[in-house]
């Protein structure tokens, strides 16, 4: 049953529309086959299969969209948000500062989640054409415990793998650092805590260096310590 009240307002399934457009419907789950929907406004093109549907879920009733096929809602369809120009922002009203802003995060929430299910696929794939600008920037201005970044692993495969893996793939880039710590803070510049009983704790592979140091170690402030300590406390014989 539809209404349009006084004020212009129109309501579907509601006597007392709240707003210009109110509609009611029921609350599920998006189907994920057959033809029948569980949403409560539907949206399609003239002459076409594909289909934008909205719908809430029951409890906790978050709100849904999904866009399928409406002969076969098994067939899924991608969403274009601001296709030609412009910023999305959540939980930012005025997100003009990247293409997707997110604010407002509350103390208990994460600010973005990724739960990757994939076993052969890359879970954040990063393609930057930067010549000057920092691909990857974290600023953590705030931070008094804790770290900025964890990359953490907790597989017992034995198979051979990195946690992290620089790779700097061009003989021409001559300039480039893989690596490059700047430490301002009266503090350690690297820390390496290894548990490991038969594996290297740092390995140095400098096979094709033919003219350049493997190890460079520059103390040019030093005035008491070591430039270098290695030391053992094994009581192993």
């Amino acid at each position: 049953r539809m209404r349009i009240d006084h004020n212009g307002r129109v309501g579907i399934s509601t006597a007392s529309p709240a707003v210009h457009l109110h509609v009611i419907g029921e609350a599920g789950d998006p189907a994920s086959s057959s033809t029948a929907q569980n949403g409560i406004a539907r949206f399609e093109g003239t002459g076409l299969n594909s289909v934008l549907d909205i719908g809430q879920h029951a409890s906790p009733y978050a709100m849904w969209i999904q866009a399928a096929d409406k002969s076969n809602l098994a067939q899924f369809y991608n969403i274009s948000l601001q296709p030609v120009g412009g910023n999305v922002g959540i939980g930012d009203s005025n997100p003009d500062e990247a293409k997707l802003s997110i604010g407002s995060v509350a103390a208990s929430d994460i600010g973005l989640k990724i739960d990757h299910d994939q076993v052969d696929t890359n879970a954040v794939f990063i393609d930057a054409e930067n010549t000057t600008a920092i691909v990857f920037d974290i600023q953590a201005d705030a931070l008094q415990t804790q770290s900025i970044a964890r990359f953490y692993s907790a597989s017992t495969h034995t198979g051979s793998r990195n946690l992290v893996k620089i790779t700097n793939d061009h003989s021409s880039a001559t300039g480039a650092k893989n690596l490059f710590l700047d430490q301002n803070a009266n503090q350690t510049a690297l820390q390496i805590d290894s548990e490991s009983t038969d594996q290297s704790v740092l390995y140095l592979d400098a096979g094709v260096t033919t003219s350049g140091i493997g190890l460079n170690v520059i103390t040019g402030s030093l005035s008491t310590g070591s430039a270098a300590v290695f030391s053992s406390g094994s009581t192993d014989l």
